[in-house]
């Protein structure tokens, strides 16, 4: 089977799997099925899984295989579909070659609810086996997803909890923390939502929405609760390293905790994101820039990871990789306004200085941006002799 030189084999993208159930208020179990096999990948060291959010941009899209893999730089695609019934659940799954279209498999699985773990185990299994005899590299355990619960309905809960916090807004948030509540409530020993209540409020308070020191705590209390009932949940990790970091700048800890969630989910986009704020804030720099490539190569479609990335160039006094970066991204959405800033800045220090003050000028500006705005305006005047500007 031949593949596409410029993209690696280890590479896949699982694609929102369809809800072909009658009631199409099953949609977060379609989804909650997807987001649970994209997670038992990437436990599987060596494979590239793109992260949730760029996969799910193809969702309720008939894209062409060929198209996807591009956009993604993937070798492989897995789509499929879910029907739910009564207390049965059937599950298809095709994985596909990219390049070509070939299917590679196609399955079907018949099951009970309550064995909906051991389908999403079976169809993970599968994608390891056949990257195993195709690529040379297997999953260092054979279970790749947890049974961390018997009890359905908590299931159900959680899963229309992380449905909700998938949203990435407030009301989607509360909503969110309301299911995770209730699934405990049902099973309270089951892990996923407690981590899950740790990343919502961990959301909250690093995106100013609650009072930081207030959000961070809860998300602490969330997190280490969770660790003591299953200490292989990488989310309950990086909850903790979250609070260690924004709210209490123990960087040892931080350091400690981000480097056990990688451990636990080597292939997720956003530890390595994180990993890189963590390493820039401790000045390495070097390391900072490779955990941010990789965060943006799993996540190839996310602006803020690009943003991020053109970031750590600015940082390291890259312009013109800065630039690159920032330019793609404005191409994508010119309303960034941040990224245009940058943009500015990166121009005014390589001393182009027409291109600077033409950005500038054209940026909408509020009251607290004011100096970071008018200071480069200035600078890029005095640079000319401009004074009277």
């Amino acid at each position: 089977m031949e593949m596409n030189k410029a993209i690696p084999e280890d590479s896949i993208a699982v694609l929102p799997f369809r809800n072909l159930s009658s009631d199409m208020e099953n949609e977060y179990f379609s989804d909650g099925v997807t987001e649970e096999i994209i997670n038992a990948l990437t436990r599987v060291e060596g494979l590239r899984v793109i992260a949730r959010s760029s996969s799910f941009t193809f969702k309720g899209q008939s894209a062409d295989p060929k198209e996807v893999g591009s956009r993604l730089s993937v070798a492989y695609i897995l789509e499929g579909s879910v029907r739910k019934y009564g207390n049965k659940v059937r599950v298809t799954a095709q994985l596909i070659n990219s390049g070509d279209g070939f299917h590679v498999f196609s399955e079907v699985y018949d099951e009970e609810l309550k064995d909906i773990f051991q389908v999403q185990d079976h169809i993970s299994n599968k994608i390891v086996q056949k990257f195993t005899e195709n690529v040379g590299f297997a999953a260092k355990s054979k279970i790749l997803v947890s049974t961390s619960t018997e009890n359905m309905e908590a299931y159900e809960l959680y899963l229309k909890g992380r449905y909700n916090f998938s949203k990435g807004s407030l009301e989607g948030t509360q909503t969110a923390i309301c299911y995770f509540e209730a699934a405990i409530h049902k099973d309270h020993d089951f892990v996923l939502p407690v981590a899950g209540l740790a990343a919502c409020y961990t959301f909250l308070g690093g995106s100013g929405i609650m009072e930081a020191s207030q959000a961070f705590e809860k998300a602490r209390e969330h997190a280490n609760r969770a660790l003591r009932i299953d200490n292989r949940v990488a989310e309950s990790h990086l909850a903790l390293a979250k609070s260690s970091f924004w709210c209490d700048w123990d960087f040892e800890l931080t350091g400690k905790n981000i480097k056990e969630a990688i451990q636990l989910a080597p292939g997720t986009s956003n530890l390595h994101g994180f990993n890189s704020t963590y390493l820039m804030a401790t000045g390495s720099m070097d390391e900072a820039l490779i955990e941010a490539q990789l965060a943006a190569k799993l996540d190839p479609l996310s602006l803020s990871s690009k943003f991020h990335l053109g970031e750590l160039f600015y940082r390291s006094e890259r312009y013109i990789d800065a630039i690159e970066i920032f330019d793609a991204i404005l191409t994508e959405n010119p309303f960034f306004k941040q990224v245009s800033l940058f943009t500015a800045w990166c121009h005014l220090l390589l001393g182009d200085l027409e291109p600077a003050i033409k950005l500038f000028k054209a940026i909408p500006i509020t009251a607290e941006e004011k100096s970071t705005f008018y200071g480069g305006l200035a600078y890029a005047h005095y640079k000319q002799m401009q004074y009277d500007k």
